[in-house]
């Protein structure tokens, strides 16, 4: 199956968009751009804040990963996701595997030259709120620093790790979700897709958010 997949998705914060609204949309959308008959997923009522609760989206994911998928067409952007980290981790993986995004409201065609654009300015943001996050934590700790005269303090540890009396003790459940990175690279899996794996898995980082690729990289390289 090489598909068009159409996503439909009633949020649990506003329910008053219909999913027969979004679906009779997704496929005048794709009648009249010629995009291909959908094959429409409905997902129960549920939060845009983590792929990883929508079974409906863990499938999508793991049928994009495994070349099923051509093309998602959806009714707006927010259907799919909320967070920017996880509109970055989606991105990513369509683009490696050439899977092509549509969006009803938002006329975006990720096939053409403006629809690349549009994604492009999506991941800047996306890239922005990451670095404005490293930012505050980074001018957190300086501030730390000062208010303790000077001294030296721990900071952040990494993933799988944590401070304890001053020295750094393996987290064996944060352990194990390294083990798996490892694992699956070793099999030959893109940073891209192992975060939208975890994040389909519902595994969090250790500050509670989605992955993204760097961050995959980042332990990776450790």
């Amino acid at each position: 199956m090489n598909a068009t997949v159409g996503y439909v998705r009633v949020s649990t914060e506003d329910q008053k968009l219909s999913p027969e609204v979004q679906e009779r949309a997704i496929r005048d959308y794709c009648q009249l751009y010629a995009v291909g008959d959908p094959v429409v997923r409905h997902e129960e009522p549920a939060s845009g804040k983590n792929l990883g609760n929508r079974p409906v989206m863990r499938a999508l994911l793991a049928d994009i990963e495994a070349g099923q998928v051509r093309a998602v067409v959806c009714y707006k952007l927010d259907r799919l996701f909320r967070s920017a980290r996880d509109a970055f981790a989606f991105f990513d993986l369509m683009e490696d595997h050439d899977v092509v995004l549509h969006s009803v409201q938002e006329k975006l065609d990720t096939s053409t030259a403006s629809g690349r654009l549009v994604r492009g300015i999506l991941l800047l943001l996306a890239q922005w709120e990451c670095e404005q996050t490293s930012e505050r934590t980074s001018a957190a700790l300086q501030r730390k620093k000062a208010a303790a005269g000077g001294r030296s303090i721990n900071g952040r540890a990494p993933y799988g790790w944590e401070w304890h009396h001053g020295m750094l003790r393996a987290v064996p459940v944060e352990m194990k979700v390294v083990d798996k990175i490892k694992a699956l690279r070793a099999k030959g899996l893109t940073p891209a897709t192992i975060a939208a794996r975890l994040n389909a898995a519902g595994v969090k980082t250790c500050s509670g958010r989605s992955w993204h690729r760097t961050q995959v990289r980042r332990i990776l390289e450790r």
